[in-house]
């Protein structure tokens, strides 16, 4: 079989186990994320792929040859980390250069390779800069070149952008996502942010104390997460409704115009209204946003663009947009 596969791995950390039996399958060509909240094994499962830690369990291989005894510097495997990492003595160039240089790479062919990739980075006038005169995107960057020049077979990215504040986080997913299929990297790339994931990736594979609990598109998670907690994890308010769990989505609800209140507090099937009071009213992205309580279902946040009288205490019509409702 093409490409990484690892069937049944354990990781340990003396009694402690981190990962737990785990199947994980990343093609050729493919971009792969371990998505998960801290702690979850995320980290530790990259790590053990990477040969940084061992297996207690399990089998990995790629292209179908056994990996679990081949040291890290073998495996043909390239990192990158949350920091960087980068050698603050060396310019743009110098840190891209690097691996070609302990490769032994011929000099004209390095420095064809590091424009190349400095040019695909977004980078092309960059190659005597300082690595201290850049921003921490532009860093990154230059990580990524770097990580990028020798032409892993697979390479493994453990948060690559979470020390980055959201807006730059959310430009430079875009850009990941363009310049991995670019280069035809076949890439396994941990984040505990689900937006970042469904951003960056293929396939996701949510995980959970140990164990990947969901694998598919992010359309396909999006659209059927597997229970409750992974709802949550994704950004879904759960809810009963009718000895029903739904999971609502962060945009589905919206206040509507006021009626009087009939008191049935739950989803008219006409109309998929519901009746609250408003309890607070807050400003969120460029949006205005109610915290309404809900008989039923708790307090929830409804868009409220255009609505008038939300003072705390006033009662509301919340409009529940049905594409946005996953029943669980």
């Amino acid at each position: 079989m093409d490409g990484l596969q690892l069937r049944g791995g354990v990781v340990r950390y003396g009694s402690t186990t981190a990962v737990a039996g785990v199947d994980l399958r990343v093609r050729r060509g493919e971009v792969v994320a371990l998505l998960g909240p801290s702690g979850c094994g995320k980290s530790s499962l990259l790590r053990a792929v990477a040969g940084l830690e061992p297996l207690a369990a399990g089998e990995l291989t790629w292209d179908g040859a056994d990996m679990t005894g081949v040291p890290v510097h073998r495996r043909g495997f390239g990192l990158m980390f949350q920091d960087g990492q980068l050698f603050p003595h060396r310019d743009v160039a110098g840190n891209v250069v690097y691996g070609l240089q302990m490769a032994g790479m011929p000099r004209a062919a390095q420095r064809e390779r590091v424009a190349e990739l400095l040019d695909l980075v977004g980078l092309a006038d960059y190659a005597t800069r300082p690595i201290t005169a850049l921003s921490g995107g532009e860093q990154q960057r230059v990580a990524l070149a770097r990580a990028l020049a020798p032409r892993p077979r697979l390479l493994l990215l453990d948060e690559p952008l979470s020390a980055l504040d959201r807006a730059l986080r959310e430009h430079l997913a875009t850009e990941l996502h363009d310049i991995l299929r670019a280069a035809g990297t076949t890439a396994l790339y941990v984040t505990h942010d689900h937006d970042e994931a469904f951003t960056v990736a293929d396939r996701v594979a949510l995980m959970r104390t140990g164990q990947i609990v969901q694998t598919g598109t992010p359309a396909e998670l999006w659209a059927h997460p597997v229970d409750a907690e992974a709802a949550r994890f994704l950004g879904y308010w759960v809810v009963q409704e009718a000895g029903r769990t739904l999971a609502i989505s962060p945009h589905a609800l919206t206040v509507a115009p006021l009626v009087e209140d009939d008191g049935a507090g739950h989803i008219d099937p006409d109309s998929h209204l519901l009746q609250g009071t408003v309890v607070s009213v807050g400003f969120a992205r460029g949006r205005t946003t109610a915290r309404v309580a809900i008989p039923g279902w708790g307090e929830q946040t409804a868009t409220a663009d255009g609505a008038t009288c939300l003072d705390a205490g006033s009662p509301v019509r919340v409009q529940v947009e049905p594409r946005g409702v996953v029943e669980l």
